[in-house]
């Protein structure tokens, strides 16, 4: 059986081994980027983060989809941040948000709920989190999507042992059951380190 990553820049046919590919994929991607100063630094800095990081994702996703990755891609029901083709025409959006209290995780539910049909079978939710506080910042966002999501086997669970990755079974709001990949990613910049840190 070929890996996912051995198809490179070919639309492969969906299945979950395939899933738990891109999970582990999108995990390096962002536990990369979150321990780089220099990144970190920019993005502090960029006008619009939320774009900064969905532009960092794709660019690494792309090496390994080529065109079969498509940022802003319209699928009928508004746009997503970012979109993965597969074979008979099922396709998995990630959609990338910044923490900041209850209603960017309510923002976010309802764009995976506009943004997802009867055909998707699975879609990702990456969300930053800028507080110093991680691990209360975890605790807090899933305590949420457990009282707002309907898992099929409640609670959420952790995927792989990783600390601030999960994956469950949910109902759609249109019916259908789809698998939720959710991933938090800490991005806390302490500027007063900054600012103390020696130039090289």
């Amino acid at each position: 059986m070929h890996s996912f990553f051995e198809t490179n820049k070919k639309k492969t046919k969906w299945d979950e081994t395939t899933f738990n590919e891109i999970i582990i994929y999108i995990h390096k991607i962002a536990s990369k980027f979150c321990k780089e100063y220099d990144i970190i630094k920019t993005y502090f800095g960029a006008q619009n983060k939320e774009n900064f990081l969905t532009t960092f994702i794709k660019t690494f996703l792309e090496e390994n989809f080529g065109k079969a990755v498509a940022r802003e891609a319209i699928n009928g029901h508004g746009k997503v941040d970012i979109m993965l083709f597969f074979k008979n025409n099922i396709q998995h959006p990630i959609e990338c948000k910044r923490y900041d209290g209850e209603h960017s995780l309510k923002m976010l539910y309802q764009q995976i709920n506009r943004h997802t049909t009867v055909d998707n079978k699975t879609v990702s939710m990456i969300i930053y989190c800028e507080s110093k506080n991680f691990t209360q910042s975890i605790i807090n966002i899933i305590k949420w999507m457990n009282n707002n999501i309907s898992f099929i086997k409640p609670p959420i669970l952790n995927f792989n042992n990783y600390s601030n990755v999960f994956k469950g079974k949910f109902k759609h709001d249109y019916g259908h059951i789809m698998i939720l990949h959710c991933a938090f990613y800490h991005l806390y910049f302490d500027q007063d380190h900054a600012k103390r840190k020696p130039k090289k």
